[in-house]
């Protein structure tokens, strides 16, 4: 057992090593809302100071504690970044032990193969790139992963601990995103029904109670350190969502509910499928899990209705935390299936992928530029490779040539052959990612930013309304530094950065214009 853990220990190393290497080779940051926020919030519980970009929508607050000690450290704008891209990659690297401890109490299946599922269900291109992005998506995969041990846990062991395991597990869910509460009630209740008729209704009672309490906590929290850093708390109110999706947008919510899915099926070559089927095999705990895979499709048609961009229809951000865990059932999976069952549900899934794909969405959906962000695991699948332009059927056909090779190879037990086989398409998907991920930069405000004011000396800008946060004002805060940002004028400013189309300040020269911004040099 000790010559087992040591293999797992250098694999999670060698992971983390190599998800380093690629996080850092990309340029960046994006600047998108949410990476600034994070940033921001990080900033702000490391004592560094309120954020000057104005009112936010809701984020977590988990994850920027896991930023809030580079800034603690020193590190400014410039190196902040490759702080939150190590701790990334060394929680997707943790995705290692976690699947591999899945595979074997949750799947029962023997360690070799429980190993050889985990190494490859932690290495998915969107595993990998997502790295690169402040984002928490490597945290949340990480933390579903949890959850379901946690219900294993339960399952076999109902001990205090246990139980606490289950309230701390779903309390850190809720912790790293507000999106992620509905999986943190679903993990809650989960428990609470395994636990009836095996332990007393006072335990039961202290579960869920437990659970309400460390979430209000959560809120409160979370509301402190959102007011803290951006001047003001941001929810997603229930009424508020409600008055926004109405019955007449239940269509609409199914159309990107099923985008979401054929999205999944796609990423994982059809592999995924029979990772449902695996988990729903494994028992009470797996099925379980499907609950978490209802409640982020279903979250998923929610948010997206009416959002205008093509890769709304075959979106991946709110599914690919869950990717990992079905993908990894899924090559497990394949040593217990037939050869006929699983091609026939390999080809049938990517092919009803394709289809739903193509169909969703407006007639010229993919015409129009797609974000490789939003769908970077597509990227094995056949998306062209480096394109800006997403071709469902060319993904459909590439995923089903990768995933009856990886069935043909786990049929046999050919670990070595799959496991080649596995990592060329990922070196492919890893590689068209990137090229994706540069050309999204060179055509983000960063860069925009970047090239306008490269030669122009910003001692202090002064961000005029800055209750009003574009991403042009994120942009020019993170290149400036926000220490030497203000929402305030005072004797030090140099340049303003207000709203086009109003006077221009008296002797103020025009240094560029961001569209709904303009930067101005002040006397």
């Amino acid at each position: 057992m000790s010559r087992l853990r040591t293999v797992i220990a250098g694999l999670t190393t060698v992971h983390f090593a190599v998800g380093v290497w690629l996080a850092t080779s990309i340029p960046g940051p994006l600047l998108s809302a949410d990476d600034l926020a994070y940033m921001s919030m990080a900033r702000t519980l490391a004592g560094r100071g309120a954020s000057p970009l104005g009112h936010q929508p809701p984020y977590g607050f988990l994850y920027p504690m896991l930023i809030a000690p580079g800034w603690s450290l020193g590190l400014g704008e410039s190196s902040i970044l490759t702080w939150a891209r190590v701790v990334n990659a060394l929680l997707a690297s943790l995705l290692i032990p976690v699947l591999y401890l899945i595979g074997r109490r949750v799947l029962a299946a023997d360690p070799k193969l429980s190993l050889f599922a985990a190494v490859l269900g932690s290495s998915l291109p969107a595993v990998w790139l997502t790295a690169s992005v402040a984002w928490t998506e490597s945290l949340l995969a990480l933390l579903v992963g949890v959850a379901v041990l946690a219900l294993a846990r339960v399952c076999r062991d109902t001990s205090w601990i246990s139980i606490a395991g289950v309230a701390i597990t779903a309390t850190a869910l809720e912790a790293a995103h507000p999106r992620m509460a509905p999986i943190a009630a679903g993990l809650v209740i989960s428990a609470a029904l395994m636990m009836i008729g095996r332990v007393r209704w006072t335990a039961i009672l202290s579960l869920v109670g437990a659970a309400v309490i460390l979430a209000v906590g959560v809120v409160h929290v979370n509301d402190r350190i959102q007011s803290a850093t951006f001047g003001g708390t941001a929810t997603y109110a229930a009424g508020d969502l409600a008055s926004t999706r109405g019955l007449s947008e239940v269509p609409d919510m199914a159309v990107h509910a099923m985008g979401t899915l054929a999205y999944l099926v796609v990423v994982g070559v059809g592999i995924t499928l029979v990772g449902a089927w695996a988990m729903w095999r494994a028992g009470i705990v797996g099925r379980a899990f499907g609950i978490a895979v209802v409640i982020s499709t279903a979250v998923a048609g929610w948010f997206l209705t009416g959002v205008p961009r093509s890769d709304a229809y075959l979106h991946g951000r709110y599914i690919e935390i869950l990717a990992p865990i079905l993908f990894s059932a899924g090559i497990v999976g394949l040593t217990r299936l037939k050869w006929s069952t699983s091609a026939l549900v390999i080809t049938i899934g990517t092919v009803v992928a394709g289809v739903v794909a193509a169909w969703a969405g407006p007639g010229d959906n993919w015409a129009h530029p797609r974000s490789p962000v939003m769908m970077l695991g597509v990227e094995i699948s056949g998306a062209p490779f480096g394109s800006s332009v997403f071709e469902p059927g060319a993904a459909a056909a590439v995923a089903l040539v990768v995933g009856l090779l990886l069935m043909a190879g786990m049929q046999r037990r050919r670990l070595v052959v799959t496991g080649a086989a596995f990592f060329a398409a990922v070196a492919l998907g890893i590689w068209s990612g990137t090229v994706g991920l540069r050309a999204l930069y060179q055509s983000s405000m960063a860069a925009s930013v970047d090239a306008a004011i490269d030669n122009v000396e910003i001692t202090r800008l002064w961000i005029d309304d800055s209750a009003v946060a574009s991403s042009a004002s994120g942009a020019l805060a993170w290149r400036v530094g926000f220490d030497f940002v203000t929402d305030l004028p005072d004797d030090r400013v140099s340049h303003l950065l207000r709203r086009s189309g109003g006077q221009a300040p008296a002797g103020a020269v025009e240094v560029s214009d961001f569209g709904d911004v303009t930067l101005w040099q002040l006397e």
